[in-house]
């Protein structure tokens, strides 16, 4: 199972420390993109790295780029390394 899977997703739903993580890099990461589009910049990129690459880091990334298309002129492409390498 990855962190796109209902069980996955449903176990780190119950993790307050997934839930601060989230929090503090959505701050970190919505004051840049304030930033980079005050300064006429294109492209910011974004990555979260777990142990296997599979759970938390897959389960963050989705949550962020949901997050992150509710911005105004904002474009988000998501990949998932360990997934790709694993055929997913």
């Amino acid at each position: 199972m990855t962190g796109k899977d209902a069980a996955v997703i449903e176990y780190l739903h119950r993790e307050v420390s997934v839930h601060q993580f989230l929090s503090n890099a959505q701050s970190l990461v919505d004051a840049s993109v304030s930033s980079y589009q005050r300064r006429g910049f294109k492209n910011l990129m974004v990555s979260f790295g777990c142990t296997g690459g599979q759970h938390r880091s897959v389960y963050l990334a989705e949550l962020l780029a949901k997050h992150l298309r509710a911005f105004a002129g904002v474009e988000v492409a998501v990949r998932h390394i360990e997934l790709e390498k694993m055929g997913r």
